[in-house]
């Protein structure tokens, strides 16, 4: 499952997961698909999506999903700039987690 959310969406989605034991991807963004290209906002770009994965982490944890993997998220939520800076991909390295990315059509 490729959730753009994160279990952001739908909660419930995570005790699917879990119940199954479904390989999951949890993505990075920011804001909703209406307002997160507006004005893309971090106080350091790693740290802040660091952060992120270290949240979602623990909640997958209490939930046992153990068989997932991170995406960075280029383009949602972020500027071009910011997709550029390797900010994302290095955040990734540092949970030290198998990542997937995928480049979203607003992201170039």
């Amino acid at each position: 499952i490729n959730d753009i959310s994160a279990g952001d969406f739908d909660a419930s989605m995570l005790d699917v997961i879990s119940k199954w034991n479904c390989p999951y991807v949890a993505m990075h963004r920011q804001g909703n698909s209406q307002t997160m290209q507006l004005n893309p906002t971090y106080n350091h770009v790693v740290s802040d999506i660091v952060e992120y994965f270290k949240e979602k982490e623990s909640i997958l944890n209490q939930k046992s999903i153990t068989n997932w993997m991170l995406d960075p998220g280029f383009g949602f939520g972020k500027t071009v700039d910011q997709n550029k800076s390797r900010g994302a991909t290095q955040a990734v390295r540092t949970r030290q987690r198998a990542a997937g990315v995928a480049i979203e059509r607003g992201s170039r």
